[in-house]
């Protein structure tokens, strides 16, 4: 509530340093009807210019949201710690992976998991399958690096994707599979 009408208030809602919307307005507090604010919009971080003195009586808002993370796991820990995040999955950015070769190593992969992890890791090549089978996980391979574009939509806030990594080496003449880590990344600002 603005106290005394000497001139227009101004609320702006950011997101990120950039001005999401915003509106100006004179009130004051005898007004029959006193909300204003914003609905059905995402920002962390809110400014108010005022004239005089203003009084806030209420202000009501959503829990804060996500971060973008990357959640790593990797069961009895028998795999190599080989795959890691090198860019973290930030809403209208490029998530990427990266899995560690050796001169050995003649192609990486990265299992995405639409069921996610699994409570108790399944012994696998000499390692432990980390994530669910069901449904059938999909394989990506690269030579190492994974670059994944987030959309920018707030909707996409705290959506969660499993991977495992894992890599193929030629060891002495022989081609094996090393089952690696896996990582959650969750979507977020």
């Amino acid at each position: 509530h603005q106290i005394g009408q000497s001139g227009p208030s101004t609320i702006r809602a950011l997101l990120q340093g950039t001005m999401i919307t915003s509106f100006s307005g004179t009130w004051s507090q005898t007004q029959t009807n006193n909300y204003f604010g914003f609905t059905g919009i995402t920002f962390d971080e809110l400014q108010i210019d005022f004239v005089n003195d203003f009084n806030i009586d209420t202000l009501a808002f959503n829990p804060p949201l996500p971060t973008a993370q990357c959640i790593g796991a990797n069961g009895g820990g028998i795999n190599p710690v080989d795959f890691t995040c090198t860019a973290p999955p930030v809403l209208g950015t490029t998530w990427q992976g990266t899995i560690a070769t050796n001169s050995g190593t003649v192609l990486t992969g990265l299992m995405y998991a639409p069921g996610g992890l699994l409570s108790t890791p399944v012994p696998l090549f000499g390692g432990e399958l980390l994530i669910q089978t069901t449904p059938a996980p999909t394989l990506f391979t690269s030579p190492g690096t994974f670059s994944v574009p987030i959309p920018s939509a707030p909707s996409w806030i705290g959506v969660d994707y499993t991977f495992q990594a894992m890599r193929l080496d030629n060891v002495g003449g022989t081609l094996r599979i090393r089952p690696l880590n896996a990582i959650t990344i969750v979507l977020g600002l």
